[in-house]
């Protein structure tokens, strides 16, 4: 396919460095050029600020060293510790919820923005009702779309028993596959909704770094920089521990097992033997080729966030095809890649392309996980739900302004046109302000004098709880890993 070519060598990690180490790939990118002699265009521009990566932080790392934690007693300290077991434990061994994780508006329908949209009692906050002003917004429910993963995971009948899911992972070594293809190797997926058929790509992206590759942003650093790695030799570690320990519970459980040591032990261990087979030892291999055999089936579960954008190709004689760009949040890192939220990489991208090929290409829909943070997201300047307002559907040839860079007195300003972009999300992500009848029952409830306090404390639940709908999410798609990878 045009766009590919050798590998891109990363520059030294800090520490010691892994004898089999993998060096970043150079990504294909998503999209075929329009013509065999065009060129691919390549990944997002240096104006990236932000290096969040919505919630890799939140739920798989050890608290945090700093001032504040030497002043801490070591009651404290393992108080603080018991609190994360516990938390841990309770995320793994409730299942994921469809109904836990909707909005106040239904699923698939658009979600108003005069600011009155909640998640967990939080309305949106100011850049995020703009958003909803702006483009058509909606909430997917994740259960139908990992009901027909669990199906796709199972071997097939007939002559070709591979699992359909597998096929479609496997045919990714080859580049990246159409709306139109996909339908053809997963039965079922033609006739899923818009908004499912594009999360269901991006699952497909978590469980396979090959297939994340084939469809990721050119010069965004792909898999392998957007994976969780190892701080000291930089290598690609397994998948984040709260998805781990939710898939080795539910898979317990749902072999009607009681949830006791032995039994999360021994699925604990078939997890690790698999994880062993099919990642460990291929990619410590000295033969290149089982050494990037290890990208097929090696998984990202971690926190960042990942989205899909839906674009549709016009092709010579007039026929369209539908293609999927694919790609998570940059993070810092030590490869040059401007850290940056998933929304606008994808973003970025697709205007260079467009503008190197007018015509050809048309954004369709934006997928993300987590939906387009807004204006009191720490630090704003992120504010992805002004990016896809005001700057997505920019102007041709116009610069991109960032958030920050915008006067305060115009920030709630609306762009003088009607975004046609829809953008989908799986669960909410708020920073903002809790409803006024929720804020009204906190004051009944604990007086005025506890109030500010309460409220402080329903805004720190409301965001445990978003992210404990992500962790089952992803748990759920790490069960479904574990049965592609046992075939």
């Amino acid at each position: 396919m045009p766009g590919r070519g050798p590998e891109h060598q990363p520059p030294a990690h800090s520490g010691a460095e892994h004898p089999h180490q993998s060096p970043v790939p150079r990504n294909p990118g998503a999209l075929p050029p329009p013509n065999p002699s065009g060129h691919q265009p390549s990944g997002h521009g240096k104006d990236a600020q932000h290096p969040d990566d919505k919630d890799g932080k939140n739920g798989d790392e050890k608290p945090k060293k700093g001032k504040h934690k030497l002043e801490e007693s070591p009651e404290e300290r393992a108080a603080k510790r018991r609190a994360m077991r516990e938390r841990s434990d309770q995320v793994a061994s409730e299942p994921y919820s469809g109904d836990r994780a909707k909005g106040s508006t239904p699923y698939e329908q658009r979600q108003p923005g005069d600011g009155t949209h909640e998640h967990y009692t939080m309305q949106s906050d100011g850049s995020q009702s703009t958003l909803r002003r702006t483009n058509d917004v909606r909430q997917v429910n994740l259960e139908p779309v990992i009901d027909h993963l669990n199906h796709w995971a199972k071997p097939a009948d007939g002559d070709h028993p591979k699992p359909p899911l597998l096929h479609a992972i496997d045919e990714s070594a080859k580049g990246p596959i159409t709306k139109e293809r996909l339908a053809e190797i997963l039965p079922g997926f033609g006739s899923m909704k818009q908004s499912e058929q594009l999360a269901t790509v991006g699952a497909i992206a978590r469980m396979s770094h090959q297939f994340h590759d084939a469809h990721a942003v050119e010069n965004s650093g792909g898999s392998y920089l957007h994976s969780r790695h190892d701080p000291k030799s930089g290598d690609p570690v397994d998948p984040a521990p709260q998805a781990r320990a939710y898939g080795v519970r539910q898979n317990v459980t749902g072999h009607g097992d009681e949830p006791n040591s032995a039994a999360l032990g021994k699925e604990q261990r078939k997890f690790n033997a698999l994880w062993r087979n099919v990642v460990g030892k291929p990619s410590k291999s000295d033969d290149p080729d089982v050494q990037a055999s290890a990208a097929r089936l090696r998984p990202d579960f971690s926190g960042k966030n990942y989205a899909v954008l839906e674009v549709q190709k016009t092709n010579h004689d007039g026929s369209t095809e539908t293609h999927y760009v694919i790609d998570s949040s940059v993070p810092a890192n030590n490869f040059d890649k401007a850290p940056d939220h998933s929304e606008p990489v994808l973003g970025e991208a697709f205007r260079k392309m467009d503008a190197e090929n007018p015509g050809v290409y048309k954004s369709i829909a934006m997928y993300t996980e987590y939906e387009p943070c807004g204006s009191k997201t720490d630090p704003a300047s992120a504010n992805c739900s002004y990016y896809l307002s005001h700057e997505f559907e920019r102007p041709a040839g116009a610069d991109r302004t960032q958030y920050h860079d915008v006067p305060h007195d115009q920030r709630d300003n609306l762009p003088n046109r009607t975004n046609s972009t829809t953008v989908y999300y799986a669960a909410g992500y708020r920073y903002g302000d809790l409803s006024p009848h929720e804020v009204e029952r906190i004051r009944d409830s604990v007086g005025e004098e506890n109030t500010e306090k309460a409220i402080k404390e329903a805004k720190q639940q409301a965001k445990m709880r978003r992210e404990e709908d992500m962790h089952r999410a992803r748990g759920e798609m790490l069960r479904i890993w574990m049965q592609v990878a046992s075939s």
